[in-house]
């Protein structure tokens, strides 16, 4: 038999036995492949002298939902025990000096950790509890942001206190406002999530990141029941009663 013949002789073994095994290997993979694999892995452990560990699959990434729309507490929750713990509402500004003289009533201030807006149909008097709330939500804000390029960046006070007479100039100007507020009773008080007081301006990320910081805050202090809180979209606000 010549050389060349004994040659294709081979290659046809070689080329049936290599269909058998990967006609076998296949049915091997198809009865079992969880097997397979193992086997496979151990295999290429063995000849690499290495230890193979496959990938586990990444955890799909779950939908983040913002705590501030978690915060929807309504007036029926809030009213009467407004009206109960606060003063009685006062229909002109004149009133406000009786109540300061009585001790029901105190100034709200800037301080370190918040500012105090201008404010046009409200002014900055609440009852004791309510100003210690609002030193305990900016301190803890404060806390949240330490670390952080954004530490040091102030609460905004927006509204606190309201008379007949401003509630009457406010819903000239804003259709939403109630007649029955819960700031006529100086328990509530309104926070801007939109602006403010830093060194530097904002950008739109950072202002959104705060906005979550505060949302998480007054979240954690609504969980402790020391407040109602209400996301106020278009008024970019948080309102907040102290309980």
């Amino acid at each position: 038999m010549s050389r060349k013949r004994r040659g294709i002789r081979w290659a046809k073994r070689i080329a049936v036995a290599l269909t058998f095994n990967w006609a076998l290997a296949l049915a091997v993979f198809f009865a079992d492949p969880a097997w397979t694999k193992k086997q496979l892995t151990r295999c290429y452990n063995w000849a690499t002298n290495t230890t193979f560990e496959q990938k586990k699959p990444a955890e799909p990434c779950k939908p983040y939902e913002s705590y501030a729309w978690r915060l929807s507490d309504s007036l029926a929750q809030y009213w009467a025990h407004s009206c109960k713990e606060g003063i009685p509402e006062l229909r002109f500004v004149r009133e406000i000096d009786g109540m300061i003289r009585k001790g029901r009533l105190i100034e709200i201030a800037s301080t370190k950790t918040y500012a105090v807006d201008t404010m046009r149909y409200s002014f900055p008097y609440a009852v004791p509890k309510t100003r210690q709330l609002i030193d305990t939500i900016a301190e803890r804000f404060q806390k949240k942001l330490i670390n952080t390029d954004l530490y040091g960046a102030k609460l905004v006070v927006t509204s606190v206190l309201r008379t007949r007479s401003s509630v009457a100039r406010l819903r000239r100007h804003n259709r939403n406002a109630i007649r029955q507020s819960a700031h006529l009773h100086g328990t509530t008080f309104d926070l801007s999530y939109s602006s403010y007081e830093f060194k530097r301006p904002l950008t739109a990320a950072e202002a959104e990141h705060l906005r979550e910081v505060l949302a998480i805050t007054l979240y954690e202090l609504r969980a402790e029941q020391k407040c109602w809180v209400t996301y106020e979209i278009y008024q970019t606000c948080f309102h907040v009663v102290t309980r």
